[in-house]
């Protein structure tokens, strides 16, 4: 495969077109889950009028609450018994991480979008962190782990694949500073500020509703300087190469070019599915599967 930006953006662009059918499924699926009064404060209901069960979003619920709690808690088994004390530091240690970084929070997301949506997707690593080590007269960056949930809209993977073992590339979208982004890259600079903001699409039809509800116009601007980014990664020879390309996704430009990964064996992203489909590299979500059935007791 080719590395340059007319092939990225052209495969993104694909990945993104092929999964488009499932995004649009899961927008109907959400729709269904919140009911026909989510959001609304005029409802008013008549005796006469039929109030029907929502089967989906109690069937969701009920296995949300079977797959994930509200704490995660590790488990480090020792495999000899000198090693109990440490095993046990270990896992306090985890649990500690765990809290701390709202791992809970994003794997019920995560388990959330693969019920809804077919597959829930996580993104893994470390990061910059916020303490400092002094070591011989120089100080380090500790790091910290962090886990995020990696929306459906923001995902995308090769168009050619019909399983997660066949992926030749997997990459998402994120946002960040373009000044912080030109900090990274100083070589891309030129590149970087060519990049249309976020605010700059964005239409009357995404406002916040805030006018309406306070009767004035916020003067809060959230997007501020925010771009579009993507992180590509790909799978040839054993290896993971990952590159970053900032743009829209019919142009993209490549401002890190791609490079071994320093990280998982397999990349950052982790997959969660519950039902495959052959031939088919989306899986099936069980929310699909209890549609129908939704639907007539919704009609009944």
């Amino acid at each position: 495969m080719r590395f340059d930006d007319t092939t990225l953006t052209r495969a993104i662009h694909e990945g993104l077109m092929r999964m488009d059918a499932h995004r649009t499924l899961r927008t109907r699926l959400a729709a269904e889950i919140a009911g026909p009064y989510y959001g609304r404060g005029d409802v008013q209901l008549e005796d006469h009028e039929k109030r029907p069960v929502n089967v989906l979003a109690e069937m969701v619920h009920a296995y949300l609450a079977q797959l994930v709690g509200n704490q995660i808690r590790p488990k480090v088994i020792a495999k000899t018994g000198f090693l109990r004390g440490e095993a046990r530091m270990r896992q306090y240690m985890l649990e500690s991480w765990s809290k701390e970084i709202n791992l809970a929070r994003a794997v019920r997301l995560c388990v959330l979008d693969a019920l809804i949506g077919g597959m829930g997707i996580m993104r893994v690593g470390n990061r910059s962190g916020k303490e400092m080590c002094h070591i011989e007269g120089k100080d380090f960056d500790v790091g910290e782990i962090y886990a995020a949930r990696v929306d459906l809209d923001d995902y995308c993977r090769d168009p050619l694949s019909r399983d997660e073992s066949e992926d030749r590339w997997r990459a998402y979208r994120y946002r960040a500073s373009r000044e912080m982004v030109k900090q990274l890259w100083p070589e891309a600079a030129d590149a970087i500020d060519a990049v249309p903001l976020i605010k700059d699409g964005l239409t009357d039809g995404h406002s916040s509703g805030l006018e309406e509800i306070s009767g004035q116009r916020s003067t809060q601007d959230d997007t501020g300087d925010q771009i579009e980014l993507w992180d590509w990664f790909g799978f040839e020879n054993g290896q993971v190469l990952h590159a970053t390309l900032c743009g829209t996704t019919d142009s993209l430009k490549i401002i890190r070019p791609p490079a071994e990964y320093e990280g998982y064996e397999n990349g950052p992203l982790h997959l969660l599915s519950f039902r495959h489909v052959p031939n088919n590299a989306h899986p099936l979500a069980i929310c699909w599967q209890l549609l129908d059935m939704h639907l007539a007791m919704k009609n009944t």
